[in-house]
């Protein structure tokens, strides 16, 4: 590994960003449920209006809450393809354990990165959400590659923005962009 460099993850997060509807209209459905409960002082809750039984909404509430939390956690584990390794000088990824390919950064055209979420303050062995929407692109011999990958923690964070700050200073044709 080059000494100004960086390893990453590739992964893929189509499943999160698949079942993100999903899970924003169950959060939504759960918090009017909830409040449909409440009664302000004195007067009825919305439930009372429209004739619902109380116990059989909190009881809907209790299974949407459920299946909310285990979507949330079945669409927040990215599957791991490989890891990407990001040089002042050169990119390497690996694919399924199979052999490094190198690409020398003078040689690539359209490099460029986009960075989907800055916030990495947790570091664990699940990937938080924020980790996603990252992304790598260049194109080497005619060819165009874009892979995504994590950064899991501060740490990784901090790492990533001291390479990315030398790539930007050695190279005019990098683009960076941070969301």
């Amino acid at each position: 590994m080059p000494l100004n460099s960086l390893p990453l993850k590739i992964i893929n997060s189509k499943r999160y960003t698949k079942f993100r509807p999903l899970r924003y209209t169950l959060y939504i459905i759960c918090f009017v449920l909830f409040y449909s409960t409440i009664r302000p002082l004195g007067r009825p809750s919305l439930d009372d209006y429209i004739k619902l039984n109380s116990v059989y909404v909190l009881l809907l509430l209790f299974i949407l809450v459920i299946i909310a939390v285990g979507f949330y956690f079945y669409s927040r584990n990215y599957e791991i393809l490989g890891s990407l390794i990001i040089g002042t000088d050169s990119i390497s990824i690996s694919l399924n354990n199979i052999s490094p390919v190198t690409y020398p950064v003078l040689d690539l055209k359209n490099f460029k990165i986009s960075r989907g979420a800055t916030v990495h303050h947790i570091d664990d062995t699940r990937y938080p959400p924020e980790t996603n929407d990252n992304w790598i692109s260049f194109t080497f011999n005619g060819t165009a590659y874009k892979y995504e990958f994590a950064i899991e923690n501060v740490l990784e964070n901090d790492a990533f923005e001291k390479v990315v700050n030398e790539v930007r200073g050695m190279y005019d044709s990098f683009y960076y962009e941070s969301i």
